[in-house]
């Protein structure tokens, strides 16, 4: 356990992958992917974690950092987004965040944005 209970209600609890297993006979690298809630902050993961692993010998080298994407469900371009989804399938929308990579987060004011369709099989490209 690393001490990394983090969730909110836009976007859920914090999600620990290891990514990678690289092992040899003088030390062990592991490959972490972290994606924190969207209210809380870097330092908000990364101080419990660092606590956790502080006289374990463990080392923390080529930190990469992005910054979660959110946007308020009444911000105008989900809005946008939720308009035409109704006017296109006569449904209304239900919103949800997850903590995917995109290269939304490379430009602003644009989301990743894609329909799941109930009952119908999940399509990724």
């Amino acid at each position: 356990k690393f001490g990394l209970l983090l969730q909110d209600e836009a976007s859920g609890k914090l999600s620990f992958n290891v990514g990678v297993i690289d092992l040899n006979d003088k030390v062990g690298r592991l490959t972490l992917n972290l994606r924190y809630p969207v209210t809380k902050t870097l330092d908000d993961m990364m101080t419990p974690f660092n606590e956790r692993i502080k006289g374990t010998g463990i080392e923390i080298e080529n930190f990469e950092h992005q910054k979660p994407l959110y946007f308020s469900p009444d911000h105008p371009l989900i809005k946008t987004l939720k308009n035409v989804y109704k006017e296109e399938t006569g449904k209304e929308g239900e919103l949800m965040s997850i903590g995917g990579g995109t290269y939304a987060k490379e430009m602003p004011n644009i989301v990743a944005f894609g329909p799941i369709f109930p009952g119908e099989p999940d399509v990724h490209c």
